[in-house]
């Protein structure tokens, strides 16, 4: 007896954050750092984190027989 299954084709999408220590004077210098992009040399890496998740985008490709 054959089990009729069906192939999908699935979006997974993976993330991966850096999170960084920054020093700063105040919220304004923060943001004045981050916008001339000095961040990831000024700041410690302390960790990156990944996720992933299911985009809600899959299609239906075929009937396959196992």
């Amino acid at each position: 007896m054959s089990v009729d299954k069906r192939l999908y084709e699935v979006e997974v999408l993976i993330s991966k954050s850096k999170i960084y220590h920054v020093e700063a004077k105040d919220e304004r210098d923060l943001l004045d750092k981050e916008r001339s992009g000095i961040l990831e040399e000024e700041g410690k890496l302390v960790r990156t984190d990944t996720s992933e998740s299911m985009l809600g985008g899959w299609s239906f490709i075929k009937n396959v027989s196992k």
